[in-house]
């Protein structure tokens, strides 16, 4: 009580940007995020205590999307490397220093892909040498590309549209595995082969399957809107693969936790 008045939040810095859904990567005093302006999807960054422009980059031309403009995707950060996703799925690896382009594919094209309903919104997970999305493409519902060359190094083809979650690489079952949450499954993949280790069905309506998947005690939790629910699912060996059995489930317009 000794505090009050309780002061507003003070405005440290602002800057004018685009329009877009992506979030914002943190890493050595710098915040990269991707925007819409001028006609293009541009990824820029900026000192992280003053908002000073340090560089930007165009990737694409302008995302137009009934449900919103701009690109959806967060970058990540990995060394000296920003990886990012356009809207219509253009996969593209950046210099942090300098904000310069290493090389740039229509990953979804190659392999066959159209861009989901709401955009392609999936933030590129690192893991070794290898930079993997979510696409929902014929040849590929989760692919592996060389993140030195942007070269396919795999992809797992299951049918699966696109959804909008992001894959995480989570220590579940007793090994690593790269856990992506689709459009219409959980999948659990190798990570240097994308042999699929098992897989879920969880169909939201409109593939609207948006949460990052998460590990707790060796088992992963996945959740959905669109009046679905969420689940606990432990993995089982089975040989090579894995079987699933809920641990727990909650679902329909009555679950504990839709998100």
């Amino acid at each position: 009580a000794d505090a009050w008045p309780v002061k507003g939040p003070k405005e440290v810095w602002r800057v004018d940007g685009g329009v877009g859904k992506s979030g914002l990567a943190i890493s050595r005093g710098r915040l990269l995020t991707m925007i819409q302006v001028e006609g293009k999807q541009r990824l820029i960054a900026l000192n992280a205590k003053t908002g000073e422009p340090i560089w930007k980059v165009d990737l694409a031309p302008a995302y137009r999307n009934s449900m919103g403009d701009g690109p959806r995707s967060t970058p990540t950060i990995v060394g000296d490397r920003v990886f990012v996703l356009t809207g219509e799925g253009i996969l593209a690896a950046v210099s942090f220093e300098k904000g310069e382009v290493l090389w740039s594919k229509n990953v979804l094209k190659e392999l066959g892909g159209e861009p989901a309903e709401y955009g392609m919104a999936c933030s590129p997970l690192v893991v070794g040498s290898d930079v993997i999305v979510s696409l929902g493409a014929v040849k590929g519902s989760v692919a592996a590309f060389d993140a030195k060359t942007g070269d396919k190094t795999w992809a797992a083809a299951t049918n699966d549209p696109a959804g909008y979650s992001s894959p995480s690489l989570l220590d579940v079952g007793g090994q690593k595995q790269i856990v992506a949450f689709t459009g219409g499954s959980a999948l659990g993949l190798a990570p240097k082969t994308g042999t699929v280790l098992w897989r879920y069905p969880y169909e939201t309506d409109f593939a609207c399957n948006i949460v990052t998947p998460i590990a707790h005690a060796g088992q992963v939790f996945i959740s959905s809107g669109e009046n679905h629910g969420a689940a606990m699912l432990a993995l089982k060996p089975a040989g090579s693969v894995f079987e699933v059995e809920p641990k727990w489930e909650s679902q329909g317009p009555g679950s504990v936790l839709r998100n």
